[in-house]
């Protein structure tokens, strides 16, 4: 980070340079849990391409985009379990819905 103050002005010029850390990229998505017809919505409505960039927070954002939408329910309580690979790698991606029902 570098800052250069102008008191004359009351300026402050701020240049951050990032570092970029590793990146994870989508490798393949599996689901168990879920009858065909489920698996195969679910399947439809992920929204991440095999080989694109992974956001580690879509998971959770997508499993409550789901479950508004009603494609599935829940029907107790159990999580999604979710594993994933190593970063510069095209991880697997698992959800396994032990507690969900497709609608």
């Amino acid at each position: 980070m570098e800052r250069h103050i102008d008191d004359k002005k009351k300026v402050v010029d701020l240049t951050i340079r990032p570092e970029l850390g590793p990146q994870f990229l989508f490798g393949t998505l599996a689901i168990e849990g879920l009858d065909l017809h489920g698996e195969a919505a679910v399947k439809k409505a992920w929204g991440i391409k095999e080989g694109k960039p992974f956001d580690g927070d879509y998971p959770d954002y997508f499993l409550q985009q789901i479950l508004r939408a009603g494609i599935i329910r829940r029907s107790g309580p159990h999580p999604v379990r979710k594993q994933s690979g190593r970063a510069n790698s095209r991880g697997r991606r698992y959800f396994v819905f032990s507690s969900f029902q497709r609608i």
